[in-house]
């Protein structure tokens, strides 16, 4: 579970059974703090929550700058194509 305010409260979920865990959270808002925890179940339905004794764990995200965009179809038309 992850959001911006406590108690974190939008879900991302992966039904695969895997003991190796990592998400990608995509959607998520330039320069923004948020909080997350984690909640894992076995095949047995046994369920394990890990939220940082109730404090949660947070990460910030940064602003994409763009620092190069070409669509190479417009502009100079100075492109070249080598090595083909």
């Amino acid at each position: 579970y992850y959001g911006t305010s406590s108690p974190p409260t939008t879900d991302y979920y992966d039904n695969r059974m895997v003991t190796d865990h990592s998400v990608t959270l995509e959607g998520l808002s330039d320069c923004t703090s948020y909080m997350f925890y984690v909640m894992s179940t076995d095949a047995g339905g046994n369920v394990a929550t890990d939220d940082n004794s109730g404090s949660y764990y947070d990460f910030t995200t940064y602003e994409l700058q763009i620092f190069f965009s070409d669509d190479m179809e417009g502009g100079e038309g100075d492109w070249t194509a080598t090595g083909l």
